[in-house]
């Protein structure tokens, strides 16, 4: 069904029949579908043979007591029931001489009978007395196919099916597998071609496949896992909303490295490694930084020497110095002695050549004697001066 309650026009311009249901719903009847119009809220319904028609072609309407809709099409006839939302189709196998229906001959009587008519004459029969019949025929899977190459029956080890694929409800396919094709069929052969399909790979997939009559799927690069493939049919004896079921369990087997262990494994291994280097890295650095703390020791050590040293070296300029001090003081107490007695015995060498002058007569050894007293008072003072001198010592 197609909700075209955004879109206020019906499926097809062709109406071939008009019918207005108790509730005041409007039906057209197209050439392509059947239509529902609700005047109160304007929203338009549509129904094709892909919602459970058996033909497209709506030739007639009518409903019954219970409020079931009777739809005459060019390909049967066929009850929808308003409250479930289904199609219950009817057929040749029902008991219909004639499939293909006219426009607009049919009628309800006042008890209830429902007419229609067709190229053969005409059908008549009581609503309640028509009951709901579905096809008994099972859907089964009918072949495995890898690379479009059917799966063989076998016993091996490493076989992937050991029976029919029919009779299993789980199989195991190795990865390297990746085109699969799973072929099904509905053991209907009354009409094949009203046979219909829809499935989807459940974990690999969330919308369903319809793909009509066809009735084989096929999947590329299904990642490892664990799936469960569905199928569901119908046709003309069985509603979409009652359909046939199958299913079977798929299993994706990894390789080896795309298995839990394997990455397990892997993971550990990358731990240990990141591990060792830690520790490998951890020991070097402790390594060097020994080397860097005797290194540094050394430095110490020697530094300490040096210290040392140059400790014994300053005390003993010191010791030196004050030696040196002490020895310019006894220097300078020494010259000061010397001076004196230097100026004293000039002082007296001075008076004892002033006093022999007076006994002195002779000229020539007078002006020798006033000589020399000239030059001894010269001599101390220059003697005065060398010791009044900063450079003296």
């Amino acid at each position: 069904m197609r909700d075209s309650s955004g879109i206020h026009h019906i499926s097809e311009n062709r109406v071939l029949t008009l019918f207005e249901s108790k509730d005041g719903i409007i039906w057209f009847g197209t050439t392509d579908g059947l239509n529902s119009y609700n005047p109160n809220t304007g929203k338009i319904s549509i129904f094709h043979r892909k919602d459970g028609l058996p033909g497209n072609l709506i030739n007639g309407i009518e409903e019954d007591d219970r409020g079931c809709l009777w739809v005459s099409t060019d390909k049967g006839l066929s009850k929808y029931n308003r409250k479930k939302g289904t199609f219950s189709n009817y057929s040749k196998r029902s008991g219909l001489h004639e499939l293909e229906f006219n426009q607009n001959i049919d009628a309800k009587s006042k008890t209830g009978i429902l007419y229609f008519g067709c190229k053969s004459g005409l059908v008549y029969f009581n609503p309640d007395s028509i009951k709901d019949e579905y096809s008994t025929a099972p859907l089964v899977f009918t072949d495995l196919k890898i690379h479009n190459q059917s799966v063989p029956i076998s016993y091996a080890a490493n076989s992937i099916l050991n029976e029919s694929i029919n009779g299993i409800k789980k199989i195991n396919i190795p990865y390297k597998n990746d085109v699969i094709t799973i072929e099904f069929a509905l053991l209907d052969f009354f009409n094949i071609k009203d046979n219909q399909y829809l499935y989807k790979l459940e974990g690999f997939e969330e919308d369903w496949n319809y793909v009509g009559t066809r009735n084989t799927a096929t999947y590329t690069n299904i990642p490892p896992g664990r799936y469960r493939f569905v199928v569901k049919a119908f046709n003309n004896e069985t509603t979409r909303n009652n359909p046939k079921e199958a299913s079977i369990f798929i299993t994706i087997d990894p390789l080896f490295y795309q298995t839990v262990w394997f990455k397990v494994v892997l993971g550990a291994a990358a731990l240990l490694a990141v591990f060792l280097v830690i520790q490998t890295r951890t020991r070097k650095i402790k390594e060097r930084n020994k080397i860097l703390e005797n290194r540094v020791a050394e430095r110490t050590k020697d530094l300490d020497k040096i210290i040392s040293e140059l400790s014994q070296e300053i005390i003993e300029r010191k010791n030196a110095e004050e030696k040196v001090q002490a020895s310019l003081v006894e220097k300078e107490i020494l010259l000061k002695e010397v001076h004196h007695r230097v100026k004293n015995n000039l002082q007296i060498i001075s008076s004892l050549l002033h006093l022999q002058s007076f006994s002195i007569h002779d000229a020539a050894t007078l002006n020798m004697f006033e000589e020399s007293q000239s030059r001894i008072r010269s001599m101390a003072l220059i003697h005065e001066k060398l010791y009044q001198s900063k450079n003296l010592g």
